[in-house]
């Protein structure tokens, strides 16, 4: 018997390279949005998306990325001037009012043309096919340095626009950039996404998509109350204690003033209530701070509160906790601090605002109560003050909703399959 061999000659199609994606991180500073880039630049598929990030210069957003597994590229980035003015102390009545100032705003927009052809030699050299950007600041420079380089634009909207800011002009025309000029537009939570569809162009073929936010829960593993002595001794805090904490960055909106008033009614009834504030101000509002101090005297919750700053070991923080309080007066665009507790097996009581009622399950996973309401929130913790069972049942269950829909991989790959669909027939 003679073997015959029969050959394919059908042409082999070639894997194709890894997409190349830029990330614009036009500032030093490092926040939430940066957070959730770390989380996203170390979890991308590398077989499928090549990253490079291209920040402004060396800080605390490339001490936060550098361990992400992605190029870091740092683009020379203008200083903008504040288009406010404020009078000094010494101007009379006009002291401590801040106007409009119109040459600011000129040669910030000469500075932004400047910093896009900046940013567009950085994306060419780079060989970028889609830029993402994750902040107001980087979508409106995305705008001018992703068609200067002939590269696809995504927006990862994260924040909130007012829609009274600048009388409600802002809104619409921030909206209408993304909706014409973004090929796509992500937001974290339906609460961001319904804030653009209000004024969403009826004739725009692309809507805005929602990927929740997520985080690596395996860093969040449950302590049983007997594993909590370590870290509560590391904070000073009492074994026996009942520890709420408050974490994030310290800003009126994010209402620790609110907190710090429930708290002074949950310590008028339980003794051994504790509070943690975790965080610290940026942006100038170091006043802020020193307002929460003096507040913490008036209250007479000197020996109740401890500040802690920034801390980077959240679990650890958590560990020592029996809930989380989340009391922002504004709608949050997510709350990722609301889920680290929810990992961690912590019941959670929440503003009534934003990403926080998607995430968090009245009276299954935690309280979602009115911040600017003192007596309310107080309530929701000495309930769960009261009731051990109770912070273990909705622990449990907070867990399990942590684990499901918020896990790191989870975020990954839905922003991961947005900027190849945006890639579609572009090449790579």
């Amino acid at each position: 018997m003679v073997g015959v061999v029969v050959r394919d000659d059908r042409a082999r199609t070639p894997a194709r390279p890894p997409l190349r994606v830029a990330f614009l991180v036009p500032h030093t500073g490092a926040g939430g949005a940066e957070m959730n880039l770390r989380t996203l630049l170390a979890r991308l598929d590398r077989s499928a998306i090549s990253p490079v990030v291209l920040v402004a210069g060396d800080g605390p957003a490339v001490d936060l990325l550098a361990g992400a597994g992605a190029p870091i590229v740092r683009v020379r980035t203008p200083r903008f001037f504040s288009t406010s003015y404020r009078f000094g102390p010494r101007c009379g009545r006009f002291a401590g009012r801040a106007v409009f100032n119109p040459a600011a705003v000129l040669a910030d927009c000469a500075l932004l043309a400047w910093a896009a052809l900046a940013y567009a030699r950085a994306l060419r050299r780079a060989r970028a096919r889609v830029v993402y950007t994750g902040s107001i600041f980087a979508h409106l420079l995305g705008l001018l340095a992703a068609p200067l380089a002939g590269a696809r634009l995504v927006w990862h909207v994260q924040d909130i626009v007012s829609p009274r800011l600048a009388g409600g002009a802002v809104l619409p025309v921030f909206t209408w950039l993304g909706a014409r000029r973004a090929e796509a537009v992500i937001c974290p939570s339906e609460g961001v996404a319904a804030g653009l569809r209000v004024h969403w162009p009826p004739d725009a073929s692309r809507r805005p998509r929602v990927v929740h936010n997520g985080i690596d829960t395996r860093d969040y593993a449950p302590a049983p109350p007997h594993d909590r002595r370590t870290p509560r001794a590391e904070l000073g805090l009492p074994d026996d204690a009942f520890v709420v904490a408050h974490i994030g960055r310290l800003a009126p909106w994010k209402g620790q003033r609110e907190f710090l008033e429930a708290a002074r009614l949950v310590a008028h009834e339980r003794q051994e209530a504790r509070f943690v504030v975790v965080g610290d101000t940026v942006f100038g509002e170091a006043a802020y701070r020193d307002e929460l101090h003096a507040l913490v005297e008036r209250l007479g919750l000197r020996e109740k509160v401890i500040f802690t700053g920034w801390r980077r070991d959240v679990p650890a923080v958590l560990a020592a906790t029996d809930a989380l309080a989340h009391s922002s007066i504004l709608p949050e665009p997510f709350g990722l601090v609301i889920v680290e507790a929810m990992a961690m097996g912590r019941p959670v009581v929440a503003s009534r605002l934003g990403g926080a009622t998607e995430i968090v399950r009245e009276g299954q996973d935690g309280f979602l109560v009115d911040p600017r309401r003192p007596r309310e929130m107080a309530d929701a913790l000495l309930r769960l003050a009261a009731d051990p069972h109770l912070r273990l049942s909705m622990g449990r269950s907070g867990r399990a909703r942590a684990v499901a829909c918020f896990d790191a991989e989870r975020f990954a790959a839905g922003i991961g399959a947005v900027l190849e669909t945006v890639a579609g027939g572009s090449g790579r």
